[in-house]
């Protein structure tokens, strides 16, 4: 949800205001929704490969980061540094309907829903409008 406001927002015209909402009838949804055929193919790709989630990166940022060391066989990585919280992020707030208008919620939950409860399942009940 997040990924497509912030690319519909990227190639909107009208993404300088704030109060911008991806609409179904937008020109930026018409192209992005050509994409979700692919997107789904690489979170299929994904989903039995090592990842991960920007949430578990900011919620316990240490853990993650021994995560990967485990993954590369490493005692331990430096250098990183724990990540911002984006307070516009809908994952955040639940407050989709700010960001997408109805039909393009409706339209995403049910094209990644199998996916939504793979990588999101903490998310499955907000996804109501």
């Amino acid at each position: 949800m997040d990924s497509y406001y912030s690319w519909g927002e990227m190639i909107s015209s009208e993404s300088c205001t704030s109060d911008y909402v991806l609409r179904n009838d937008s020109k930026e949804w018409e192209i992005l929704r050509s994409y979700i055929p692919l997107n789904k193919m690489w979170l299929q790709y994904i989903s039995d490969k090592f990842y991960i989630r920007y949430e578990d990166y900011y919620l316990d940022f240490d853990k993650t980061i021994q995560r990967i060391a485990d993954f590369i066989s490493v005692s331990s990585l430096r250098g990183f540094e724990k990540p911002v919280r984006n307070k516009k992020r809908m994952y955040w707030s639940n407050n989709y309907h700010l960001f997408l208008d109805e039909e393009v919620f409706s339209t995403l939950v049910k094209e990644f829903y199998p996916f939504i409860s793979q990588y999101w399942p903490e998310k499955l009940k907000s996804l109501r409008f």
